[in-house]
């Protein structure tokens, strides 16, 4: 067995030579067979480092042709079991019906390993609150100053019951595993006719309390209408019933609906009597999701929390936007990772 010291030395002397994507291979291949905080650490650092490396092949106009509607008659967002979900569906429901709910992407055992690795994170969050030391495996983030992204700026999401996944190396190689195991990295990837990227900051873990909230919007209004995107709204607990869950609007929108405009979160929320509008006339999908279920959806999906009173349970969940890499919006703002 090749230890730590001997794999990251390999590793820095890879991307050195301008190939960190090799680096990012062999560093992974290890560390399925023996964790390592270190490792797990660095592939997050190379990951960022890889962006400039990472092959950008436009498919063209025909990547968003026109698409048989395999749901038709379906009023709310179209489910499918996970070993239906592929790329020509998850499109036909996308272009038809605003999303897709996928039913058991994850099993029971990786969403019991995530739901650890969450109560992990959060619990490596507060001991660096107190002592400012950080954990290699848990939470040690990148240094994003050249982005913008402060710490101050970090504590202001985790209020919210928000942190980025990257923060946490283990939490990250642990995502990126159970979704390679389920299948959903080679569906991006065939959606998008390329290998997604992902972003430090549109990769959240949640751990949201029973009376948690949130506004209307559609993520265009953040990142742009051009990125050629893909969201795997992913709760490894329960939700929808017991916990906040996914209010979503079922139709496809090829535009902006109209935003607040104004300085903070709100800037991005939409307008509140064209979102009673829409749902007047199309009552919004507001499915209940067991641990494992996603919901797939691009950026111009108008959605929203689904919050209620009588909930009495938090959502342990995951939000991964991937990105085509040829349609990547600014990354000097969304810190670019290679998956």
């Amino acid at each position: 067995m090749t230890n730590a010291a001997t794999l990251l030395a390999r590793a820095d002397r890879l991307a050195a030579g301008g190939c960190a994507l090799e680096a990012i291979a062999e560093l992974t291949a290890a560390n399925r067979e023996h964790p390592e905080p270190e490792v797990e650490r660095q592939l997050v650092r190379l990951r960022n480092a890889a962006w400039s490396e990472l092959a950008r092949t436009d498919p063209g106009p025909a990547w968003d042709a026109p698409v048989p509607d395999q749901f038709a008659g379906t009023d709310g967002i179209p489910e499918v079991p996970a070993s239906e979900c592929d790329a020509p569906t998850i499109r036909s429901a996308i272009h038809h019906h605003g999303g897709l709910v996928v039913r058991g992407l994850l099993s029971p055992e990786w969403c019991e390993r995530l739901r650890d690795g969450i109560d992990r994170s959060w619990e490596a969050i507060r001991r660096f609150r107190e002592t400012k030391h950080v954990d290699p495996a848990w939470f040690d983030p990148i240094d994003t100053s050249e982005y913008g992204l402060t710490m101050m700026a970090r504590a202001f999401v985790m209020e919210g019951g928000t942190a980025y996944v990257p923060d946490s190396p283990r939490l990250l190689f642990e995502l990126l595993e159970a979704f390679e195991v389920s299948g959903v990295k080679q569906t991006v990837t065939d959606y998008f006719g390329e290998a997604p990227a992902l972003s430090l900051v549109k990769l959240a873990q949640r751990l949201l309390e029973p009376e948690a909230t949130g506004g209307w919007h559609q993520d265009a209004a953040v990142y742009g209408t051009s990125a050629r995107t893909l969201n795997v709204w992913l709760p490894v607990s329960r939700c929808g019933d017991v916990a906040p869950g996914l209010a979503m609007w079922p139709r496809r929108l090829d535009h902006l609906v109209k935003t607040v405009g104004t300085e903070g979160v709100d800037e991005y929320s939409a307008v509140a009597d064209d979102v009673a509008r829409l749902t007047e006339a199309v009552p919004p999908s507001c499915p209940v999701f067991d641990a494992g279920d996603a919901a797939i959806f691009d950026q111009f999906l108008l959605h929203s929390t689904n919050a209620g009173k009588h909930f009495t349970e938090r959502r342990y969940g995951f939000e991964t936007w991937f990105f085509a890499p040829s349609t990547y919006p600014d990354p000097k703002r969304w810190i670019p990772l290679v998956y």
